[in-house]
């Protein structure tokens, strides 16, 4: 089983899954009555989930590393690093999809990877 495929058995398993088009899908958190947004196609690049808190409420938020994100519209969409950093900041990492939109991580490792061209395990 893939890691993409395991990651989805999990969520669908334990967690319970809407889907919300083809290349998404949001799961409802029953300890907390909160959502989840997961971008599908991005399931390698997934960190983990922050709780978000503001003005006494807390939302749990999918969290992304942008360096994989990058490298995987590299090779999903056969994009240049250039061109997929212009998909990545205009298509993927400026969409507001409501209060549990995904975020985006520049860890310093994978940055730092790269930059120097090298690719990120």
């Amino acid at each position: 089983m893939s890691y993409d495929d395991t990651i989805k058995a999990m969520i669908e398993d334990q967690l319970g899954i809407k889907r919300t088009g083809k290349k998404g899908y949001q799961v409802d958190l029953a300890r907390d009555s909160d959502t989840v947004l997961y971008i599908e196609e991005y399931g390698p690049a997934l960190l983990g989930i922050a709780t978000q808190s503001a003005h006494g409420y807390a939302k749990q938020i999918a969290v992304y590393d942008s360096a994989k994100v990058v490298e995987l519209i590299m090779e999903q969409e056969q994009l240049s690093k250039k061109d997929a950093l212009d998909v990545f900041h205009y298509e993927v990492a400026m969409i507001y999809l409501g209060d549990h939109t995904p975020m985006f991580l520049d860890t310093f490792d994978t940055l730092k990877a790269f930059e120097h061209g090298r690719t990120i395990n």
